[in-house]
Formats: structure tokens, sequence, C-alpha cells
């Protein structure tokens, strides 16, 4: 597997003194620990870290939903914590040239990083425009000259500071915002244009299981409710302002939709009005669409701007454990509990236990695979291990031993 899938590189950056440590990444560690979570929580105790980004096994390549790359942070009070980067986010982290980004310390002035072709930076983000979380994407993009970059940040507003990438909400319930924050770290800039192999029993079994995986139309975060058993029939009320579907990197399904706000959602043409509308990129902001008066969408719209988490807009002062307990009242106990103790936003069939549930997500990030597009879709990537020898139970094992980490945190 050396070099297969990988850049075999990670780089440590030290906060407080701005150096900059990269460091091969072994065959050893890479066997131990291949990707995701595993390798973050690997890395972390080797380093002595407080948060480290990592790319997973299948992160970038032909795999379906290969679009998925973990955050695992150190909190003092609960334990790891770990949440996902979907999007495109999670393959430019690969494709940036390293396979794992470790962060140390705390930054004394405002920063950002600019990750790109192998190359690590420290800036300052004093020149950033952070009115918005838009107007920060922009500013990142416009001064490296490249509207292709991939943006992780976060806004300034609401108790809680979900983590968002490039534009839209992440899916992140865990406060990652938060943490860059108190790391003094502003926004993390992705780019990159490696590459890497796929022989032809690996394609074949990624086709293979493309083909498989599409055996019905899905399109929209209503219809993933609607398959993990949530009566959706109020989202009636958004579906007039659709304007398109998409999907993350090499996905199948365009599960995320884009909602015309400020221009009419059957224009062709490109809109002329700035910031017309917004993606609905995570069951959450269904939730709060679903939930919302007459006003949400609008309320939805400056909550993604500002980077307040959705339900937090629509209900101040409320923990969003409570918050999801009160509007969702038919949803498998499991996910309430996951809510709570695993803090990240997933959706699979009813009737999995916490235990199951927490598995299935970190083996998803583990492979570098979207976890809707494993949990919901019951998708078995076994075949694909198969493809290139790689042993599928012992993965499983390493995935359940790293899983028990976050089932036993506080």
């Amino acid at each position: 597997m050396k070099g297969r899938f990988f850049n075999e590189r990670y780089v440590v950056v030290n906060l407080e003194n701005g150096e900059i440590d990269e460091r091969e990444l072994s065959s050893e560690v890479l066997e131990k620990a291949p990707g995701g979570p595993l390798l973050a929580l690997h890395l972390l105790e080797d380093t002595g870290g407080t948060a480290a980004f990592a790319a997973g096994l299948f992160t970038g390549t032909f795999v379906p939903a290969s679009c998925a790359s973990t955050l695992v942070w150190l909190n003092e009070a609960t334990g790891p914590v770990v949440t996902h980067l979907l999007w495109h986010t999670g393959a430019e982290l690969k494709y940036s040239g390293f396979d794992a980004v470790v962060l140390k310390g705390k930054s004394s002035e405002r920063v950002y990083l600019w990750i790109h072709d192998g190359i690590c930076e420290v800036l300052p983000a004093s020149a950033l425009n952070t009115e918005s979380v838009w107007t920060l994407v922009d500013s990142v993009r416009g001064e490296h000259a490249d509207e292709n970059i991939q943006v992780i940040s976060y806004g300034k507003e609401g108790g809680l500071k979900p983590l968002m990438v490039d534009y839209w909400y992440s899916g992140d319930i865990c406060g990652a915002g938060d943490m860059l924050d108190n790391l003094n770290v502003q926004a993390v800039a992705l780019r990159g244009m490696e590459s890497f192999e796929a022989d032809e029993d690996f394609f074949s079994a990624c086709v293979e299981l493309r083909r498989s995986a599409v055996s019905e139309e899905c399109k929209g975060m209503g219809r993933v409710l609607e398959l993990s058993g949530a009566d959706t029939g109020p989202l009636e009320k958004i579906k007039e302002r659709v304007h398109r579907y998409s999907a993350c990197f090499n996905c199948p399904y365009p599960c995320q939709s884009f909602l015309m706000v400020k221009d009419e959602p059957s224009r062709l043409k490109e809109s002329e009005i700035d910031e017309p509308g917004f993606l609905l990129s995570d069951p959450f902001q269904t939730l709060a669409l679903v939930t919302g008066g007459s006003d949400v969408i609008e309320t939805m719209w400056n909550a993604v701007r500002t980077g307040t988490h959705p339900l937090e807009a629509l209900y101040h002062g409320k923990e969003l454990s409570t918050v999801v307990e009160e509007i969702w009242q038919d949803v498998p106990g499991w996910f309430k509990n996951f809510v709570k103790k695993c803090r990240a936003s997933l959706t699979l069939p009813p009737g999995d236990c916490l235990e199951d549930a927490v598995k299935r997500y970190v083996f998803s990030l583990s492979a570098g695979v979207c976890p809707i597009f494993t949990g919901v879709f019951s998708v078995n990537l076994s075949p694909v291990f198969g493809s290139i020898k790689y042993d599928y139970g012992a993965f499983e094992e390493q995935v359940h031993s790293t899983a028990k980490v976050f089932l036993d945190a506080p």
C-alpha cells in the first residue's frame, strides 16, 4: 500500500513560533492507522498536537463519494472529538501534497494556513475580509488568485461556531470553529495537483460499486432523510425555492440543494444579484427549514453567510441536543445519543444502536468515503478493498478499536 493512495508525508505546524515541520509518513504507521480518525489520533499522540486534519485511505480516488477527510482534536473536558470534512475540501487536503496536518500550540496573532503543492505556510490573517464567511472565502481566493482553493473556516456569531467548508455549512455540530478560534487560526486554505495510481482491478471495482449504488434517483437532503425513516412532508414548502442540486467530490448522489432566496429559482442564467441563495448541505439545516416560520429561508441564508449553526439561528439559548429532541420527535433514539455522544451530524437507517452508528461513522471517515453514502445507502466497500488485496477484516478491527476511544469519551 505504500505510496499507492498516500503522499507519505504529513506536516506539524507549531502555531506558537510558526515553525513548519514536514515529516515522512511511514508504511508502518499507515498499516496501523490507515487514514481518517485512526491516523489523526495516532499523529496527535505521537506529536503532542492539539488538532489534526487527516485524509482517509480512499480520499480523492475513483471510489464513489471519496470526498471525506477528518478533523480530530483533544478537548480537555470531553476527550477526543471527531468531525468530518466533505464537499471538495476533504479531497483537496490529500491533493495538496500532505496526508495529514497537525496543529500544536496557539498563535499569538490571527493567522491562516495556506497548504498547496506540497508546501505549508502560516500567513497573517489581517489582510482577510472577515465580515462574513462568504467574504472570507472570496478574500482568500483573491489573495492567491485561484477560485478553486478550498477554504475551511468558521463564523463570528452564535454560541457554537460550526466548521464551514468554502461558503457552506459542513455539518459540524462539535464546535470545531470554536477550537480553531481558540488557537487563533482564522482559516485553512487548500489547493494541490497531486494524483494517485489506479490499476485496472481497482478502477473496475470502483465502476461496479458506482453502478450498483445508483439504484434509484436521489436528489436533495430531504430524500436522504426520507430514506433514513423521517417524515419529510413539511419539506414541500421549500421545494419551490430549489434552483439546482449538487454533489460532493465524485459522489453519484446530488443530495445537496441550492435554494434561491434573492432571485427566481427558475432562472437559468447566472444571477446578477450578489449572494442570491445558499446550499442546503446537511440534515440539520433541513430540520431547521422544516420547523421554522415563514421567514425561515431568509434566516437560514443569513446563518450560512455568517457561519451561525442553523438550529441556533432559530432557537437562541437552547442546547443543540435539546432542540433536536424537541423538533424531530420521530428521530430514532440512537440519533439523539449519537448527537450527544459523538458530536457529529450523520443520518443512518433507523434501528442502529449507538455503538454501531459510531463504528460506521469512524469506518467511513477512515476509508475516506462520505458517511451518508455508506450509511443511508448501505454501501458495501469490501469489493474495493479486495481489488487492492487489502484485508477488509483487519481494517474493520482497527476501526472498532478507534471507535471505542470516542465511545468512551465523557
